[in-house]
């Protein structure tokens, strides 16, 4: 009898602590913070509170262009979408008369194109050949990336793309914002999956259809890199884009951090990995 009444007792506290995390709101925000609250009010322009640990403290507000989602007690959910309308803002480059579609993602101006200007040294077409500049931009090595942008404009650091990743709701997420909703490769599998093999592919970020949502207008294509003299690889399947950034850890003197796609994988890979002689595709930013 005293074992039932103590499991009795351990169910009773379990269910308790179970309804009190049910009962909380969890805001999240842009920052990557999350607040655990009792949402008191939803207005135009602000997001009213309490403190979920202090309901008889004072109220909060916040201004609802930082606060990306809420999930209430209940399981529902509102998320605030304050990415970009794309627009149809452009930059022409007067070192060659090329236009630029642009787009601003938070406080970042971002091309939305990659760059395309033609440098006497470390910059290639994909293949070698030309006609794949008008859609996916030259490739650049490192050295050359640094400088290429146009006045005006800088190749983005480390901190910008984190900057970038923080307003689109996280690295984690990112990648289908940035992604153009064409141009990626889409695979078919010749058996239809199992229940199990549909959820193991979405533990690792598998997609068939490399294609995003670009919510953001970032407008990212896949344009593939070069590794050497003929050496090119994954034009339509990944796309890699270089930082300013240099590597300060893993092989300093030889590696700087990157930008990576995949059609493959629906997650955003930022690495201090790619060596300065690979040719990669250049997103420049505004200063």
């Amino acid at each position: 009898m005293k074992i039932k009444l103590l499991w009795l007792g351990v169910l009773f506290i379990a269910c308790s602590v179970s309804q009190l995390a049910l009962s909380q709101d969890i805001i999240r925000m842009r920052s990557g913070i999350e607040i655990k609250a009792k949402v008191a009010d939803i207005d135009l322009d602000v997001i009213r509170y309490k403190r979920f640990d202090n309901l008889d403290g004072p109220n909060y507000t916040l201004q609802k262009s930082e606060v990306s989602s809420i999930t209430y007690a209940n399981g529902s959910h509102d998320v605030f979408d304050n990415l970009p309308k794309k627009g149809s803002e452009t930059f022409t480059d007067a070192r060659d008369g090329k236009t630029y579609k642009t787009i601003t993602i938070g406080a970042q101006t971002w091309m939305a194109e990659n760059l395309a200007y033609k440098t006497d040294k470390g910059c290639w077409a994909y293949d070698d050949n030309e006609t794949n500049v008008a859609k996916y931009g030259y490739l650049y090595n490192w050295e050359t990336a640094k400088t290429v942008c146009p006045a005006g404009w800088h190749l983005p650091s480390e901190t910008d793309f984190k900057t970038l990743f923080i307003f689109l709701d996280g690295k984690e997420v990112a990648a289908d914002k940035l992604k153009s909703s064409t141009g990626w490769v889409i695979r078919t599998e010749t058996d239809p999956l199992t229940a199990k093999q549909i959820a193991l592919n979405a533990k690792r970020c598998i997609v068939l259809n490399g294609n995003g949502n670009n919510l953001s207008g970032f407008s990212a294509l896949p344009g593939g890199w070069r590794g050497g003299a003929k050496a090119y690889s994954k034009i339509g399947v990944n796309g890699y884009w270089w930082s300013s950034t240099q590597d300060s850890d893993y092989n300093a003197s030889q590696t700087a951090w990157s930008l990576t796609l995949y059609s493959r994988y629906n997650f955003t890979d930022f690495t201090c990995l790619a060596l300065w002689s690979f040719g990669y595709s250049v997103r420049c930013i505004k200063d």
